[in-house]
């Protein structure tokens, strides 16, 4: 190993020393060197008389499933079960283990920020009340699990727009809610981890971190809500290495043979939770707790929420470490990630922050040796770049990946995006509507299927993916009835459901002048007396009332409901307008074609912009066509 302490964190193949040994990127190595690395621990904590619970460790080795998930029937009576895990979607399908779809809902590719926001907010306060009535430790931990998971989530979705070099210093209240945010999560990872040890003095959640919690969910309920700037659904997931024992171990292991670091930098979305217990365990052991400082970058994930947006340039990054810049100099620093194949993104990391540390050091571990991805990118002529095995000397597990079903997918992802998928056909199951089974046939179709993926593969002259001025728009004339109400199209009236009748009667003449000053500027010369009456009027174009209704929902009218209802109501809408025979035999008539809502204006729920998109409407209206082809009973 000596000769690659040499080499970049990520190595150029071309690169590679021409005699260095297979063994060094064999399976088995790592496998004996995260064998020895456990023993080394156990070890340790027997030598140092340790706080370590070991009998709590050896139940969640016997009790856990790959991803972390406690199995309750074997852990949990019914004599010593609070009412938390009563509500069947907080466990898996087979209601026996934890961390089921609420647990897992940032995962759903389907959901909006918003409605992901609104389960995570009900799993936070209600297992926060349930945590007050449990007397079982077990339970107690099983259910901070979701308040943990819930925290660390939103938090790295607030950070999603630093990943592009959106830091927002200027930005005051962000940067206040930032703190707030980091160190409520922080106690949340506190409550959790706790029970890993042997103590009297059991750590309690303060009566005003409810309210606290209030206020930093509602400031993310807002943002995901903007038009503009908003937090994407995408943003709030939070892929890494979520098994507990992964995490404790990991930071036992640098506690141990690290002991003189000084700050700790996490990178979020997978280095999050590691960073805030490592910190924690310095704290319990040493008397102090590193700096912590979470510094989101991910050259993959990016991609994923932003699309061609993400790309980082070093003079952004600059900013961000000359704001932390005496948190690094002359200092141990520690630089933890759940995993790593290529070393790519640490490697992009080391390059901008080296200047920073003058005299001191900076350490690198990742929780999870990503050994298998590794070997796929060595044998791959296409990838250019391989992780440092050095990456890999404190890992304490190998990332158990796929190499034949789905090749490089992390298994405990794969896991979980079945687990989501199995949810939808329970509940489509039970559907009692044409619209809650399509509801559901379509977010399968969002867990199984990703529309980048289906372009790649796809002929480009079987893709249809403008439906601007066809009847496949929303936008098309044809007249629409819902609610016994008629409209002059779909857009009219989905436009008209965000709102309640009482708000617009009470909408303010200053938000009718508003209105009245913008049609002006698109030429719509006709007075407008009543704005209610805009949304069923065949003179007033499908493109103005869509503005008039976000200037209403600018000033707060919007119904604060809609996140959860607006996909029904749109599969309703269109199930109205393709009843008639010309629309739906214009439906038909695309045959085979991949059906895509393709668009320049950043609409990733409905369609696919820039690379990426959830493409909802393109999945209803292949659902329906392929209803209507195999005519089935409406």
């Amino acid at each position: 190993m000596e000769e690659f302490k040499k080499l970049p964190i990520a190595i150029k193949k071309a690169d590679l020393p021409i005699g260095c040994s297979k063994k060094i990127f064999s399976y088995e190595y790592y496998k004996l060197l995260i064998e020895s690395n456990r023993k080394r621990l156990r070890t340790a904590f027997e030598k140092r008389n340790s706080l370590v619970n070991l009998e709590f460790l050896e139940i969640l080795h016997e009790k856990t499933r790959l991803n972390g998930a406690l199995d309750i029937r074997k852990l949990l009576t019914d004599s010593n079960r609070t009412g938390f895990f009563d509500y069947s979607d907080r466990l898996s399908c087979s209601e026996t283990h934890t961390r089921g779809y609420t647990y897992i809902v940032s995962l759903d590719k389907g959901l909006t920020a918003t409605e992901k926001l609104l389960i995570l907010k009900k799993d936070i306060f209600e297992a926060l009340l349930y945590l007050e009535k449990s007397s079982s430790p077990l339970e107690k931990f099983a259910i901070s699990d979701y308040i943990k998971n819930a925290l660390l989530t939103i938090l790295n979705a607030l950070l999603s727009q630093e990943k592009i070099g959106k830091f927002d210093f200027g930005n005051e209240e962000y940067q206040n809610v930032r703190t707030r945010l980091i160190d409520a999560t922080m106690t949340a990872v506190e409550f959790h981890y706790q029970f890993f040890f042997k103590t009297d003095d059991s750590i309690c959640f303060e009566k005003n971190f409810r309210e606290e919690l209030f206020q930093l969910i509602g400031y993310l309920e807002k943002k995901s809500a903007k038009r503009y700037g908003r937090i994407e659904g995408s943003a709030l997931s939070r892929p890494e290495a979520s098994h507990p024992l992964v995490i404790f171990y990991s930071s036992m292991k640098l506690l141990f043979f690290c002991p003189n670091i000084e700050t700790i930098i996490g990178l979020p979305s997978g280095g999050t939770e590691l960073a805030l217990v490592t910190g924690l365990n310095y704290k319990r052991y040493y008397g102090f707790c590193p700096e912590i400082i979470l510094f989101p970058l991910s050259l993959h994930s990016a991609k994923d929420v932003y699309g061609e947006q993400a790309v980082l340039n070093f003079d952004k990054i600059k900013t961000f470490w000359e704001k932390h810049k005496t948190s690094l100099s002359e200092r141990t620093v520690l630089v933890c990630d759940d995993n790593s194949s290529t070393g790519k993104t640490l490697q992009y990391l080391l390059d901008s922050v080296e200047q920073y540390l003058q005299k001191g050091k900076i350490i690198f571990s990742v929780a999870e040796a990503d050994i298998i991805r590794t070997l796929i990118d060595r044998n791959n002529p296409k990838r250019k770049y391989i992780a440092n095995p050095m990456l890999f000397e404190h890992s304490v597990s190998v990332l158990p990946v796929s190499s034949y079903i789905q090749p490089k997918s992390d298994l405990k992802e794969i896991q979980e995006r079945r687990e989501i998928i199995r949810y939808h056909r329970q509940k489509l199951k039970t559907a009692k509507s044409k619209v809650d089974e399509i509801y559901h046939e379509i977010f399968i179709s969002a867990a199984e299927e990703n529309t980048a993926d289906v372009i790649e593969k796809i002929d480009k002259k079987f893709i249809l993916d403008n439906f601007h001025g066809t009847k496949l728009s929303n936008f098309y004339a044809t007249p629409i009835e819902l609610k016994n109400v008629q409209y002059p199209s779909v857009e009219h009236a989905y436009q008209h459901q965000k709102f309640s009748e009482e708000a617009l009667e009470a909408s303010a003449p200053s938000i009718h002048d508003e209105i009245v000053e913008a049609m002006r500027a698109r030429g719509y010369g006709a007075a407008i007396i009543d704005v209610r009456s805009l949304f069923t009027d065949p003179t007033f174009n499908a493109g103005n009332i869509k503005i008039v209704a976000d200037i209403l929902r600018k000033h707060g009218l919007g119904r604060s409901d809609w996140a959860r209802l607006r996909v029904k109501t749109m599969i309703e809408l269109l199930l109205c307008k393709f009843s008639k025979s010309e629309m739906r035999q214009a439906l038909v008539s695309t045959g085979h074609h991949y059906l895509i809502e393709g668009n320049d204006w950043n609409d990733f729920l409905w369609g696919f912009c820039r690379g990426h998109g959830k493409n909802l409407m393109g999945r209803i209206l292949m659902n329906l066509r392929e209803r209507y082809r195999n005519d089935i009973e409406f």
